[in-house]
């Protein structure tokens, strides 16, 4: 922690599992320096108690990730949950695209427009496999991380438009 710094960033990637979250959100609010929840918070875990908390700090960034578009049901909820806490423009939800299909699909599409819509910062990440040093993303997910990830394009121009 720097006492001098502009901001705490929280690298802990679970924060909240941890029993002691209020205390350790407590000391962290105490030196009075905006938050950044860098690397992303379990939005299956968060509930609205930990919503209030978060709102009583000064935020600067919270990441959390929707990477399967079957979590829809648990991870929307969660999302909006949290945009009543935190202004929407200060949460960037990444979104992971390209390991169900090497394609970008609609679904994939959907994702990033709902978060759009709520106006969450959604944040394209393609797939890698680590497993396979000849893996190579395909024209399409790289196409639509870099649309999306171009945060001028992505609010003006639409995908159908970007991929022709």
């Amino acid at each position: 922690l720097n006492a001098n710094g502009k901001w705490i960033e929280v690298l802990d990637n679970n924060f909240f599992a941890n029993k002691t979250w209020r205390e350790n959100l407590e000391l962290l609010k105490s030196f009075n320096q905006p938050l950044e929840f860098n690397q992303g918070i379990d939005l299956r875990l968060l509930n609205e108690e930990q919503c209030l908390a978060i709102s009583k700090c000064k935020v600067k960034q919270i990441y959390c990730a929707w990477d399967n578009y079957n979590d829809k049901d648990k991870i929307l909820p969660k999302i909006k949950m949290l945009c009543k806490y935190v202004k929407p423009y200060k949460i960037t939800c990444y979104v992971l695209v390209g390991f169900e299909n090497k394609e970008i699909v609609d679904t994939d599409l959907e994702r990033v427009m709902t978060l759009k819509e709520l106006g969450v910062n959604p944040f394209a990440m393609g797939y890698i496999d680590f497993d396979d040093p000849k893996y190579e993303k395909s024209k399409s997910v790289k196409d639509f991380c870099r649309w999306v990830n171009m945060k001028a394009t992505f609010k003006s121009v639409k995908w159908e438009e970007y991929r022709s």
